[in-house]
């Protein structure tokens, strides 16, 4: 027999079969919440336990991505301040502000290209027609935010012709990953 439980706008379906011990609405419960759970902190990782995941370790906070050296540095809270500024200067949305704040304050840089605190980051902020926050380069490879679609991109001189993404932590984790699927990252 079937049964059918609603939670939270999910439907879950259990079949129950003969030999087969039923579990209360409690242990359904806490295995689904648990799944629930562990999916939406698979996208809460930490920028360091990104690249330990995708990338060859060289020494403290050192790392292979895509055939380049790469260190990873938190900004001090004087540049994290100036980039405040600078977003309050072009009126980046707050909720992009706090996302690259927590970005920076793991490591000052995408890939060792622009700090937190150069102007060049707004090099790309110019009108209706582009509002762009370059991050950086790696290769031929830029990363930005986009403020007209609100997406993160990789693509060549400011586009996303490689990925749009919804947050920078998809971004860096989709670039890391193809790194390391391709092997280029150790």
């Amino acid at each position: 027999r079937k049964m059918w439980m609603q939670v939270s706008g999910w439907n879950l379906r259990y079949r129950f079969e003969s030999g087969i011990k039923m579990r209360s609405k409690e242990m359904m419960l806490k295995e689904w919440f648990g799944k629930h759970r562990e999916k939406e902190q698979g996208n809460k990782m930490t920028v360091k336990e990104l690249f330990e995941k995708y990338c060859e370790k060289l020494g403290e906070n050192e790392y292979v991505v895509h055939g380049a050296c790469r260190k990873l540095c938190p900004a001090t809270e004087e540049e994290l301040e100036a980039f405040k500024k600078m977003c309050e200067e072009y009126h980046v949305e707050q909720r992009i502000m706090e996302e690259l704040l927590d970005y920076y304050r793991q490591t000052n840089s995408f890939f060792g290209y622009h700090k937190c605190d150069d102007e060049s980051l707004f090099e790309w902020w110019e009108d209706d027609e582009q509002r762009s926050i370059w991050l950086g380069n790696l290769n031929m490879d830029c990363f930005i935010y986009d403020d007209l679609d609100h997406k993160y991109g990789i693509g060549y001189a400011g586009g996303k012709e490689l990925g749009a993404y919804d947050t920078v932590m998809e971004m860096l984790e989709a670039y890391l990953k193809e790194g390391y699927e391709n092997g280029i990252n150790g």
